[in-house]
């Protein structure tokens, strides 16, 4: 039975064609491709700030994979081994949530739930879309999903010295002394989290909640009632576990369904009970429970017990995952592709003018020749670390987006450069002296434009709504640039892309004879 998670989650892994979230590429790929292996790639704040958020620890499950490719010569030749590598990791890192899933239902159940709590995990949604991802959120489920098999926890030592190991390794990393955990709450915790959006109280309850239990949320609930209404111990306690958990991060400002994501092995522990419950009750058979004494509770059994209208409520979420894997959001990663399949003397350069962070970077482009600065290039979206004004400050993206036309206008020459030269200051640098620069300019002028210097690209990267832009496809065409590819599907987004498109978008510039 622990071969067919393994499998399922290799094979979504690998299957996997569109984008989910940026910490995926850039908190796990990106940073193992630089600091670990091949000594390029893109490196966010959190990374160079004085007091950096982020512990080597997770970025580093990637290097295996890398270290071999390259030792091997492969990356060179088959750069896509360095997409596939990582995901085979992290497919047999989600395994771990199913398999260990088992043993924790047989100790706070018993054996009779088994089959139905394995059953719910492997067709859960939210597992389809993240938990094969290379996410630190994907790894603390399976991570908790293990510590749970250990209830109760171990004592306080063995989480000092965790801290500790942790302390030593990213101090020995950073080269000063940095505790990476303090300084994500820290910041985190701080207004400056709310750059990121935030939400209202009730979001993980109103939204987060059902967004990760999808169609088994009413077993959910149902089962947190029957916890309640039979004190039934184990379940109580698990209860109060994920209650906690709602309370302190509906405090916090910023919120994502995928800080959650940990909890979800226990919310599929809840409705497989509230299953195998309602499918005796159906069936008229008189089950007695001992909570207490599990051994001598449901017989034994390797069925599946759910009734059917159930059990089609909960398939309805594989149709949902199918989507997800092979259609949602696939042209941030298959414009990558595209670049990935021009020779490298066809790709001097490229621009995303892009929100932030919209694709991958070169651990999926794998490009040496435009690790350069300015060779490739995005906007950027540095937060607002140690601003007293937060509140109407503006990164680079929004200022581009304010009046795109105006920036292009301003920041770039009035032709093109034919032999296409970096650009000398294309985006934001999240350094002490990118922070110092801020304050100088929020004493003075109020004016977020630092004087980014753009220089035509040989390639540019868009969302297909920046074309709909008055003027915007005038100016490109005016300057020689023509659509050479497209991919994605039409849907509303958010943020930055709410009321767009995903459809992704490559310009070249005929001046350069590629097409």
């Amino acid at each position: 039975m622990a071969s067919l998670a393994l499998v399922l989650r290799v094979v979504i892994a690998l299957s996997t064609q569109g984008f989910f979230q940026p910490d995926e590429y850039f908190q796990a790929l990106e940073p193992a491709h630089h600091y670990y292996v091949f000594g390029y790639g893109h490196f966010t704040w959190e990374w160079v700030s004085p007091a950096p958020l982020r512990s080597i620890i997770y970025p580093a499950l990637n290097i295996p994979p890398f270290w071999l490719i390259k030792t091997l010569g492969l990356d060179e030749r088959h750069p896509e081994l360095l997409i596939v590598g990582p995901r085979i990791i992290h497919g047999l890192l989600a395994a771990i949530t199913d398999i260990g899933i088992r043993e924790v239902t047989r100790q706070v159940l018993n054996d009779a739930f088994v089959p139905t709590a394995y059953f719910v995990s492997l067709t859960s949604l939210f597992h389809s879309l993240s938990l094969s991802r290379s996410m630190s959120n994907s790894l603390e489920t399976s991570l908790t999903t293990v510590a749970l098999n250990y209830y109760p926890w171990d004592n306080a030592r063995s989480i000092v010295m965790t801290t500790l190991v942790v302390f030593a390794l990213d101090s020995a990393f950073y080269g000063r002394p940095t505790l990476s955990l303090l300084n994500f709450l820290r910041v985190n915790a701080s207004p400056v989290s709310l750059f990121y959006g935030s939400s209202s109280w009730h979001y993980y309850l109103s939204q987060a909640l059902p967004i990760l239990s999808s169609t088994s949320l009413p077993f959910v609930l149902h089962n947190m009632h029957l916890a309640v209404e039979n004190d039934e111990k184990r379940l109580k306690t698990m209860l109060g576990c994920i209650v906690w958990t709602l309370t302190v991060f509906s405090f916090v400002g910023h919120k994502e369904s995928r800080f959650l994501h940990p909890l979800l092995p226990m919310l599929h522990i809840f409705a497989s009970r509230s299953l195998v419950e309602l499918y005796h009750r159906s069936a008229k058979a008189e089950v007695k429970v001992s909570w207490e004494k599990r051994e001598n509770a449901i017989p034994k059994t390797f069925s599946l017990p759910i009734r059917t209208r159930d059990l089609c409520l909960l398939l309805l979420a594989v149709s949902a995952s199918i989507y997800v894997v092979f259609f949602h959001c696939v042209g941030q990663i298959k414009v990558m592709s595209y670049l990935r399949s021009l020779l490298p003397e066809n790709l001097t350069s490229v621009g995303f003018l892009t929100p932030c962070h919209s694709t991958p970077w070169q651990a999926y482009l794998h490009r040496p020749e435009l690790a350069a600065p300015g060779r490739m290039w995005a906007l950027g979206c540095e937060p607002p670390l140690g601003l007293q004004h937060l509140s109407d400050y503006k990164d680079q993206a929004d200022i581009f987006f304010e009046a795109p036309l105006e920036y292009m206008r301003t920041h770039f020459p009035s032709r093109v450069d034919i032999s296409y030269p970096p650009s000398p200051f294309a985006s934001s640098v999240p350094n002490v002296t990118f922070m110092e620069t801020l304050q100088v300019v929020e004493q003075s002028s109020r004016s977020w434009d630092l004087g980014w210097r753009h220089e035509w690209p040989q390639y540019i990267v868009l969302f297909g709504a920046l074309l709909q832009e008055p003027g915007v496809l005038d100016l490109f065409r005016d300057q020689g640039y023509e659509e050479v590819w497209k991919g994605g599907k039409e849907r509303e987004g958010e943020g930055q892309r709410r009321g767009a498109t995903s459809v992704e978008s490559i310009l070249s510039c005929k001046s350069s004879k590629i097409i």
